[in-house]
């Protein structure tokens, strides 16, 4: 089987919340100061050239102290001597995270693809209109609106399209993975588990990763290259299989605001609830041009 993967990229987990609260304060104090030094030296220097003496001690207000300096090195030493970690459930939101914007994209792009198919609904409700009225004129317009709009599919639409549907899949699969191991405490208690037996943290791991595995079997894949640690966990999670993927999808919101469900040629006569849609979707999907 092929393997379907989304990594946490590191710039990712580097969002995770440290606290360098110390090191920031001192350090912000000595930029401070420096500061003034430099205003201070640049204005003596446009005074000395003009012939004006400063006043006597001007400079103090420019002095770097004792106790900033100490405080700076405290900080400093407290930064290096510190140890960040990332738990298992922070590691797993991240990846989650990642894998919900994916998989937003992957619907935003299928929806971008099936413009030619909205083009071929809307040629289809024309004709349809036109067979069941036996109107010429209404078969006219059917002409007019093929000559007037780019309404061929080509084998490029067919492909894109195709690939598009694909994509989602792959996304689906990957965040309805990581959404059911965050839920799941006795997977993240042992992916916490087998990270600690190889001495790492999940602040060092460099992905983590859902794979179509052997046989199909949904598995959870996260590895560190500053140790080599690969490790994979066998998700009891059975995958939901296509009669039931489309039975839901048919009622769902996304399908009722379609170009092939009842909202699309006719939002007004149609309520739909959006509050209930699982997607957060809180207007119409797509809309007839």
């Amino acid at each position: 089987m092929a393997i379907l993967a989304a990594s946490l990229s590191v710039s990712a987990k580097a969002q995770q919340t440290i606290d360098i609260d110390q090191l920031v304060n001192a350090s912000g104090s000595i930029v401070d100061t420096f500061r003034t030094g430099v205003a201070y030296v640049g204005g003596v220097q446009s005074a000395t050239y003009g012939g004006n003496i400063v006043e006597t001690g001007s400079a103090s207000s420019a002095h770097l102290t004792y106790s900033q300096a100490d405080a700076y090195n405290a900080a400093l030493n407290a930064t290096a001597t510190a140890t960040y970690t990332m738990t298992v459930q922070e590691y797993v939101d991240e990846a989650k995270d990642e894998a919900h914007m994916d998989f937003t994209n992957a619907v935003d792009s299928y929806i971008a693809s099936s413009s030619v198919l909205i083009e071929a609904v809307v040629v289809n409700d024309m004709a349809e209109n036109a067979a069941e009225t036996q109107d010429a004129t209404k078969a006219q317009e059917v002409q007019s609106y093929i000559a007037s709009n780019n309404v061929e599919i080509t084998e490029v639409h067919v492909d894109v399209y195709n690939e598009s549907l694909d994509v989602v899949e792959e996304a689906g699969q990957e965040y309805a993975a990581f959404v059911a191991v965050a839920n799941d405490s006795e997977v993240m208690m042992q992916l916490e588990t087998e990270v600690a037996a190889q001495g790492e943290d999940f602040l060092n791991a460099d992905a983590l990763m859902f794979e179509v595995g052997f046989e199909g079997q949904p598995t959870l894949v996260t590895s560190f290259s500053t140790s080599n640690a690969y490790i994979d966990i066998n998700l009891p999670f059975s995958y939901m299989g296509a009669a039931q993927i489309y039975s839901e999808g048919y009622s769902s919101v996304f399908y009722e605001d379609s170009p092939v469900g009842d909202c699309f040629f006719d939002p007004m006569g149609c309520e739909l609830d959006y509050d209930d849609d699982p997607s957060g979707q809180t207007q119409p999907i797509m809309q007839p041009r």
